[in-house]
């Protein structure tokens, strides 16, 4: 056999165990997922066998209209970020504070980590629910508006009442956030 021939066989091996491993790590993740979802909604522990150092999620956003249902990991947790997750922002409050401002920030876009992507799907009074301390939470959407994306977001609502705010980027300005804002029913 020809060095040619033995370099492209070796580059075709290595080409398809870099695949393998990708899909490997994809569905370990899935199926962590998967299990901690169904972990807080049964208030066990039974995932803790698998590795101990996985967090449980401390709520989960379900919003059925873009079947989106993930956890959310403790603004203390290093697992509480934009990157791998949906982040809980600083200054958040959880739903069952007086006029709570639960806020949130996702990507979007078609990577893996863009849990936000079909948020721009959302339109007045559709639902959103959080699940926090074995209570669920409905929200409804009342009102949608786009910033600058600067690093700041002016959070438009009604202080008396307990909201949800999600934030995530326009996927046709990359110069603006779309900004989602829910009452609590």
């Amino acid at each position: 056999m020809s060095k040619k021939k033995i370099l492209g066989l070796l580059f075709i091996l290595l080409g398809l165990s870099l695949l393998i491993i990708s899909y490997y790590k994809d569905y370990k993740n899935e199926k962590i997922e998967y299990l901690l979802l169904d972990n807080y909604f049964k208030n066990t522990s039974s995932i803790n066998y698998i590795n101990n150092n996985i967090e449980e999620y401390i709520a989960v956003l379900e919003i059925p209209k873009i079947s989106l249902k993930r956890g959310l990991y403790s603004l203390e947790s290093s697992k509480n970020n934009v990157k791998d997750n949906i982040e809980i922002l600083f200054g958040s409050k959880m739903p069952n504070e007086k006029n709570s401002n639960l806020i949130l920030a996702s990507h979007s876009g078609n990577a893996k980590n863009a849990y936000f992507k079909n948020l721009k799907d959302l339109e007045l009074n559709d639902v959103s629910y959080i699940y926090y301390n074995n209570k669920k939470y409905t929200y409804k959407v009342t009102n949608i508006y786009e910033i600058e994306k600067d690093g700041e977001a002016e959070i438009i609502r009604d202080i008396n009442n307990n909201t949800l705010t999600m934030i995530t980027c326009d996927q046709k300005d990359k110069t603006k956030q779309i900004v989602i804002i829910s009452e609590m029913c």
